[in-house]
């Protein structure tokens, strides 16, 4: 039982971070000081540092902890070979996901330092997963690179959207904006293009 971490340990790290959270979403990250975690987490100041070194140590470590869940999700499969536009059909599963760390998300992109930008390493997850799924099928005249830098801000505008909303959109709503993306702006495109 040596890995197991005990209960109280648990519920003061959820502590912290769950106050964190609360805190950079009403204000700026370089504005947000131990103190202030300590006094609304209702913690002492030991209590804190037997955990975290400082605030950043504290964001990096809910940074990572998120990207490797977002890694962990990007990972099922987001392209049908045969059927392009799943690329577009979020699943239910991934979108509960987002859901469920709305406010953590939402915090996480306010958070741009040396070591922490979150947006930036979601967007480049999906970048990477996009050229490994698609390499193999590549036609002569694509650039992979671009296609790839689309599919990224396509998937995380809308998830940006989503989560600002004060909407709660289900998975057939996204998919059917997507089409409507797809069927006004590109056909339209390609249109004017002749």
């Amino acid at each position: 039982m040596e890995g197991k971490k005990d209960l109280r340990i648990i519920k003061t790290e959820n502590n912290i971070r769950n106050t964190f959270i609360q805190l950079i979403n009403e204000k700026d990250f370089n504005s947000i000081t131990v103190q202030e975690i300590l006094d609304r987490a209702l913690i002492n100041r030991s209590t804190f540092y037997k955990h975290y070194t400082d605030k950043y140590n504290l964001a990096e470590t809910i940074a990572k902890n998120f990207l490797d869940e977002f890694k962990s999700l990007a990972n099922f499969r987001l392209i049908n070979r045969e059927a392009f536009k799943e690329l577009l059909n979020i699943k239910d599963k991934m979108l509960e996901a987002f859901y469920s760390q709305k406010m953590t998300i939402l915090g996480l992109w306010k958070i741009h330092t040396e070591k922490i930008h979150v947006y930036d390493d979601m967007q480049s997850i999906l970048k990477q997963r996009y050229i490994e799924l698609t390499e193999n099928d590549a036609k002569e005249n694509s650039n992979i690179e671009y296609e790839s830098y689309i599919c990224a801000s396509i998937l995380l505008s809308t998830l940006k959207f989503i989560l600002e909303s004060q909407k709660a959109y289900a998975v057939n709503e996204i998919a059917q904006g997507l089409r409507n993306f797809h069927n006004n702006f590109v056909s339209t495109a390609i249109k004017s293009d002749k």
